[in-house]
């Protein structure tokens, strides 16, 4: 273990810091008093901590670690409502709408006709389950 003065390693803290992560303690003293002890990180350290960016956010209360590390992500919110429910609003929505409906290959506009629903373009294929 080495002992350092408070005014000694401001001067050569880069020197002390390198002695600390080689595995080194070193004691800073201020006027023969131990007042701090510099030394290479614990092993009970967990990973989250051992970033001084996220280590800095707990201690100023930005951040809370988790309280059962490896948890996994938090389950997914319930749905809001299921596909059967959307499909019927939109209709109900869509129901004053109107759009021109186009004959094949001249580009003509024809009679102005209701957009079928959306359950009848549906009819034959597979819909994706949300609930």
């Amino acid at each position: 273990m080495r002992s350092v003065d408070i005014k000694v390693l401001n001067s050569r803290l880069s020197e002390y810091l390198r002695l600390a992560a080689a595995g080194e303690t070193v004691l800073v003293t201020d006027r023969d008093r131990a007042v701090a002890e510099i030394g290479p990180p614990r092993p009970d350290w967990g990973p989250i901590l051992a970033d001084a960016l996220l280590a800095d956010a707990v201690r100023n209360g930005w951040l809370t670690p988790p309280t059962a590390p490896g948890s996994g992500p938090p389950p997914a919110p319930p749905p809001i409502m299921t596909l059967d429910q959307l499909l019927t609003e939109l209709d109900e929505d869509r129901s004053d709408r109107t759009e021109p409906r186009y004959r094949g290959g001249s580009g003509a506009v024809g009679d102005v006709a209701p957009r079928p629903s959306s359950r009848a373009s549906m009819s034959g294929q597979r819909r994706p389950r949300l609930a």
